[in-house]
């Protein structure tokens, strides 16, 4: 696969290696012994080869070669099409599923769902949440296609499950996805970012400060990708800053695994390194 440079949007930056992972996860959980997602999506420091293999998107090939294990007949409820062996997705989320943010590629065609495949309904909408789809399944499900049958669902709703009004309303979605589609496999994303998922309590203002604002405080604001970045950061943790994911990560966590339990999905989760202070490698693959 090319490179591709993505140079807008943190999250949207991880959108490439989202989809290859993706795509892999759901033909690993047809039977395959290679698992390179985990539950929790950390990694520990005795699986670090097998997590830099994974960011390094090796995957392309299994993903080509598992491609047919995942549609198979199901009760009858299956129609047949002019290809009984292509995967039928769809996906709902947010400007990250959309391809906000996304610079020099085409969002109809290079989009992580269209990834996944070129025949992928993405029914992600720009700058919302899920109360949309909660609203409005219906409609938007038949634009797409009145009379479509899809395998999988791809739900990209993980950093709006914190507000109540959010969460009820991709309930409610969900509850009509899998009613009206009974056989399908929901799969939850669960991604993350370094802007506002990584910083330090700050004991003077007693508040929780993020890598963006600690950035900004002092002295010049430097590049993420930045040699001096990367040195400014490790010589705050010698001065004792104590970086933490952000406490909210628990929440969403929590959250997303009830929504998932709730129709039977399947959550899969962006590789991430267990400690939030091991983040500088994984600068590579975000946006600036």
């Amino acid at each position: 696969m090319p490179a591709i440079s993505f140079t807008t949007g943190a999250s949207t930056a991880l959108l490439l290696l989202t989809a290859v992972t993706v795509g892999t996860t759901l033909f690993m959980l047809h039977g395959d012994s290679m698992k390179p997602w985990s539950s929790s999506g950390e990694t520990t420091k005795h699986s670090s080869k097998s997590h830099h293999a994974l960011l390094r998107l090796h995957n392309e090939e299994v993903i080509t070669t598992k491609k047919e294990s995942l549609v198979e007949e199901s009760q009858g409820r299956r129609t047949q099409e002019k290809n009984p062996q292509e995967i039928r997705y769809v996906a709902f989320g947010t400007s990250s599923t959309w391809g906000a943010g996304v610079d020099g590629i085409n969002r109809e065609t290079d989009v992580y769902p269209k990834l996944l495949s070129p025949n992928a309904v993405n029914l992600a909408i720009r700058a919302s949440g899920p109360g949309a789809p909660a609203m409005c399944i219906k409609t938007m499900l038949e634009s797409a296609g009145p009379d479509a049958i899809y395998d999988v669902i791809t739900i990209e709703y993980y950093h709006r499950m914190l507000d109540e009004v959010d969460i009820d309303a991709l309930y409610t979605a969900l509850q009509r996805l899998r009613k009206r589609f009974p056989d399908a496999l929901i799969v939850f994303i669960r991604d993350w970012y370094i802007v506002g998922m990584i910083g330090y309590v700050d004991n003077v203002k007693r508040g929780w400060v993020d890598t963006e604002e600690w950035n900004k405080k002092y002295r010049v604001e430097l590049p993420i990708h930045s040699d001096a970045y990367a040195n400014k950061f490790l010589q705050s943790v010698q001065n004792g800053f104590e970086w933490t994911w952000n406490p909210h990560v628990k929440g969403r966590d929590s959250v997303l695994a009830q929504m998932a339990s709730s129709v039977n999905g399947k959550v899969i989760s962006l590789t991430r390194p267990e400690n939030a202070v091991d983040f500088l490698d994984y600068r590579k693959y975000l946006a600036p």
